[in-house]
């Protein structure tokens, strides 16, 4: 259990369960100035939050029910946003979890505060992994056909593919990515030093020697930049470090002319995948992709023993052999 982990199912105030009356939009700011300021969470990340709440504030309103106190949301209330989200909205399973446990974490602080008796977003009644869905990595034809779409004549297009061809080879998320500086980059050993990631602990990643010379050409290019930051992956009219919405904009161009759906987290599924696939094996891939528990890493062996036994159906010694 991490340092940001307790348990959270069942939590009651001590004592005669009384509690503070508080506004809910009061509670809600309270909530951003402590996630900003104490947690100091990335601008994405408190952006993700703001907008799970006017989700549910939208959901609220669409059923008429007003609520003006954080004690007003109750139980029954969550029930039934979540069959909302499921049956009215059809949210893939992946958004209705990522909106659940953003509101649970909401209310968890509400009920540290004295705001409310419990936390009414418990698991329960959610199964947050209920129906997961299959992962969703890229096939070979469509990896190439992604980076052969990208016109590396230009600035933005070396930026662009090298972005994506570190989140492919590195298995990287988009965020440890994008936080990447020059100095970062260790040439000698070929490694990628990453300071900020998803469980705040810092990792080395491997890189391939063709990543490496990759990225060698495009810090020549970024040196032609005046009054940069030091950051791997900038903007190149103004020196700036690249942004996740620069990032998604650049990813929908890519999808309408390609016609291949993908995500900035596509690419670490394929990493693991594809891993796993030609030899990789569970322990060493925790280590490179910063995942922290077995069970994080097991779907991908799932997914990787059938197209290992194609694998094999294709490379099979005897396939070598003559009568």
């Amino acid at each position: 259990m991490s340092k940001h982990q307790t348990s959270r199912g069942n939590e009651k105030v001590a004592g005669n369960g009384q509690f503070k009356k508080k506004k809910i939009k009061e509670a809600f700011e309270e909530y951003i100035q402590f996630i900003t300021y104490a947690k100091d969470l990335k601008e994405r990340t408190i952006k993700e939050h703001k907008n799970n709440f006017r989700y549910f504030c939208e959901f609220l309103k669409k059923i008429g029910k007003k609520i003006t106190y954080v004690d007003q949301v109750n139980q029954d209330l969550c029930i039934n946003y979540w069959i909302y989200m499921k049956r009215d909205q059809n949210l893939k399973n992946a958004t209705r979890r990522l909106r659940t446990r953003s509101l649970k974490a909401q209310f968890y602080f509400y009920f540290k505060k004295g705001y409310i008796g419990e936390n009414p977003w418990i698991q329960e009644f959610i199964d947050l992994n209920d129906e997961k869905e299959p992962v969703r990595y890229l096939k070979k034809k469509e990896v190439l056909l992604i980076l052969n779409s990208i016109d590396t004549s230009t600035s933005k297009g070396s930026c662009t593919k090298s972005l994506i061809s570190t989140l492919l080879d590195a298995g990287v998320r988009i965020n440890e990515a994008l936080n990447l500086d020059e100095a970062d980059i260790d040439f000698d050993r070929n490694l990628i030093h990453i300071w900020e990631s998803k469980n705040d602990e810092e990792r080395y990643a491997p890189i391939n020697r063709k990543l490496a010379f990759m990225l060698k050409e495009l810090l020549k290019k970024n040196s032609k930049i005046k009054n940069r930051v030091p950051a791997l992956f900038i903007n190149h009219h103004d020196g700036t470090r690249l942004t996740y919405d620069q990032v998604k904009n650049e990813i929908k161009k890519i999808r309408k002319e390609t016609g291949v759906y993908f995500t900035p987290h596509s690419f670490r599924h394929t990493f693991a995948v594809w891993y796993l696939v030609h030899g990789g094996d569970l322990a060493s891939l925790m280590e490179n992709g910063g995942w922290k528990t077995l069970k994080a890493v097991k779907k991908y062996l799932n997914v990787s023993k059938p197209l290992a036994i194609e694998q094999h159906k294709k490379h099979s010694p005897f396939n070598q052999l003559t009568e």
